[in-house]
């Protein structure tokens, strides 16, 4: 295993946030490889919807175990390619991979995933008065079996690395989070955080529903940036859809671009806000020094001084870019091919990123909050003060 170059500044933590994305999600897989294979041991994973198994998947394995883990789920879930005769016919033609994209996308609606799911016998249209965990087009039951193979509880819940999955309580709309922190994470709380209504029944806990945490927030930055005390972080964090792709010129591009808007992780909209309320803090904290001694012990600014200290926040985002042949049906696009595709497209981001790794330099310490944007040949620096991006740069 190559070792990364030592940073300038000592972290106090490294989490890895998979968002959600249905089959996008193999590149989460290519990223975090590169990131072990460089040295980066991750002490906190956090996940929503397909990201919540490949986070539990991480938490729930030694970490030389954990590739191959991920690498076994993901090929599981894939039904083998195959050469079909009129596939044959239309490779000479420029539409050939969006229309075998969409061929294999449509194989999975079908006919299901193996190991995954399967459409149930009897459609939810001519189901009435049941409960949300039967009504769905399709049974989930071997997504358990499969998750149970692979993913130890005892390691998951022993501490070693803290996993925190979101999901959305069905009775009052509120995205909610099971963190192994302060609970016991089971089986149901991993598929709660991956059930996407109406394709997949909710799961129930306890006496409450749950779905797929995606349906509110597609990305748990917030997790990381709510958790106290804070600490210095390296946070890896990727988005899986891109709405700056190309401008629609079709029906179904048309969708892709939705899709890739409704779903895009709203990350730098969370850190603007949270250093809003973070500058504010900083600003009080300052006044509270020059006041005078008297007016310091009194009740109501004494809790001024509890503030949290200051701490370095780092986030490098990966993207996985848009992609001539996607289809709206990327996401549910289970063909080998496309899933080895796209965990090779995450290393190989990674592996570029990783060998200049510009969050390790001393430079990146000298601002509280910091973000680097990962494209495929250049870097962007954003650096926030005061909720506002103040300053940009590029690297080549």
């Amino acid at each position: 295993m190559a070792k990364y170059n030592k940073p300038d500044f000592r972290y106090d933590r490294i989490a890895f946030l998979f968002d959600g994305g249905g089959a996008l999600g193999a590149f989460q897989v290519g990223v975090y490889e590169a990131l072990y294979n460089a040295g980066y041991s991750v002490n906190w994973v956090s996940g929503i919807s397909i990201g919540a198994i490949n986070a539990a998947i991480v938490a729930g394995n030694r970490p030389e175990y954990r590739i191959d883990k991920l690498k076994e789920f993901w090929h599981r879930i894939t039904r083998p390619d195959y050469i079909a005769w009129w596939e044959v016919f239309f490779r000479q033609f420029d539409f050939s991979p969006s229309l075998v994209n969409a061929w294999q996308a449509q194989s999975a609606l079908f006919y299901g995933q193996p190991s995954f799911f399967h459409p149930r016998l009897l459609s939810p249209y001519f189901t009435y008065n049941q409960t949300p965990d039967k009504i769905s087009f399709y049974e989930t039951a071997p997504l358990r079996d499969t998750l149970n193979e692979l993913i130890d509880f005892k390691i998951l819940n022993s501490g070693n690395i803290r996993l925190t999955l979101s999901a959305v309580q069905l009775s009052n709309g509120q995205q909610v989070h099971f963190d192994s922190k302060y609970q016991t994470i089971t089986l149901d709380h991993i598929m709660a955080s991956s059930a996407l209504p109406p394709s997949f029944p909710a799961v129930k806990i306890d006496k409450e529903y749950y779905w797929d945490g995606a349906l509110v927030n597609n990305s748990s930055l917030e997790v990381i940036l709510d958790d106290l005390p804070r600490v210095n972080t390296l946070c890896f964090m990727m988005q899986l859809f891109d709405p700056e792709g190309t401008l629609p010129n079709s029906l179904d591009k048309i969708l892709l671009k939705q899709k890739d808007i409704i779903y895009t992780s709203n990350s730098n909209r969370a850190l603007r806000t949270f250093c809003e309320a973070y500058d504010m803090r900083h600003m009080i904290k300052e006044l509270y020094k020059n006041l005078p001694e008297p007016l310091k012990k009194k009740p109501q600014f004494k809790n001024i001084s509890l503030m949290e200290k200051e701490s370095k926040l780092v986030f490098v985002k990966f993207h996985r870019h848009e992609q001539e042949a996607d289809l709206a049906s990327k996401d549910y696009n289970f063909s080998a091919q496309a899933i080895a595709q796209n965990i090779i497209m995450g290393c190989e981001q990674a592996t570029n990123a990783i060998k200049n790794a510009l969050w390790n330099k001393a430079e990146s310490f000298k601002e509280n909050i910091i973000l680097y944007d990962m494209f495929p040949h250049a870097v962007e620096q954003k650096i926030f003060t005061h909720g506002k991006e103040i300053h940009k740069q590029y690297y080549k």
